[in-house]
């Protein structure tokens, strides 16, 4: 217990030099080895890593995403240009490779992707970031099948190692096309994943195919959901390396 106690003090007591070393990290291109930038701050090693790890810096390309969706179906409603991911229980990400507007039931809009949640499952798509930089992020989200069902939850997540930051959320019920952002520029690493997350209201998933679309830009490059994937959705999951 003396020890415990004794190690809870040294880790306080090196709170300040450990943020700065985290605050260096965060802004270095590369993963940091946790050992030179302890010695380079004066602190303990393994002080650092428990910082590190608490503020998810350090630990790019293991963040938790959740289970991949991996059936793969050629086509929806006897159309050959939707095709995409799909689970048990209506679970599924699709995208519509054709000029097309149609119903599956729900709208399939030309050149999109929408997803469908389970009653206890949401669905999430990512975006791993292959930069360390800042970026901007705008999307939207719509309620494709917006005759039947109570809508769905939605939410932007910043997922950096163990840690997931809400930076913004919301509904989508009817008709009517959700925008998500403008959100703030953000400060991000490699691996780092942006996720757009869509969940059953209450639990109900009837009616739930939602569309979405996310788009991310460093001032140099932009990743858009549906120009990047809607081509060949079934090209891989994940797809290019970037969309989960």
């Amino acid at each position: 217990m003396r020890e415990l106690t004794l190690r809870q003090k040294s880790y306080f007591a090196q709170a300040a030099r450990c943020l700065d070393a985290a605050a260096e990290a965060s802004l270095a291109s590369e993963t940091p080895v946790v050992t030179v930038l302890a010695e380079k701050h004066g602190v303990d090693a393994e002080a650092l890593a428990a910082w590190l790890d608490f503020l998810g810096i350090g630990v790019a390309g293991n963040v938790p995403l959740g289970t991949p969706i991996e059936r793969k179906i050629e086509s929806a409603s006897g159309y050959d240009f939707i095709k995409g991911w799909v689970g048990d229980d209506a679970l599924s990400v699709v995208a519509n490779s054709s000029d097309q507007h149609v119903r599956i039931p729900g709208n399939m809009k030309p050149h999109s992707v929408a997803v469908h949640p389970t009653p206890t499952l949401s669905v999430a798509v990512g975006w791993r970031s292959p930069i360390t930089g800042v970026v901007s992020i705008s999307g939207n989200v719509q309620h494709a099948h917006p005759e039947c069902g109570n809508g769905v939850a939605w939410s932007v997540e910043l997922r950096r190692g163990t840690t997931r930051q809400r930076l913004a959320a919301g509904t989508s019920q009817g008709a009517t096309l959700i925008s998500v952002g403008p959100l703030d520029p953000l400060a991000i690493r490699k691996g780092d994943v942006v996720a757009l997350v869509i969940s059953p209201r209450d639990g109900n998933h009837s009616c739930d195919l939602t569309a979405i679309d996310l788009t991310l830009s460093d001032g140099t490059h932009e990743w858009s959901l549906s120009r990047d994937v809607s081509p060949n959705i079934l090209a891989g999951n994940p797809h290019s390396g970037i969309w989960h």
